[in-house]
């Protein structure tokens, strides 16, 4: 699997970058057994909210099996 993604995903004013990118880590890990569309939405659920005011970008690869 490969995931690309903007920094709008994972940073927020006024939290650290680094905790950002470790919730992605976490995220990721717990919607491994999905289909790529489904752990695509699953990030976006989980990695998004109102606050949110920068784009989001994100780029999924999977090979099958």
């Amino acid at each position: 699997m490969l995931l690309l993604y903007t920094d709008g995903l994972v940073e927020r004013r006024g939290s650290d970058l680094d905790a950002g990118v470790r919730r992605l880590v976490e995220v990721l890990g717990a919607e491994l057994d999905r289909s790529a569309e489904e752990l695509c939405d699953a990030v976006l659920a989980a990695m998004t909210d109102l606050a949110n005011d920068d784009d989001i970008a994100v780029l999924l690869l999977r090979t099958a099996g």
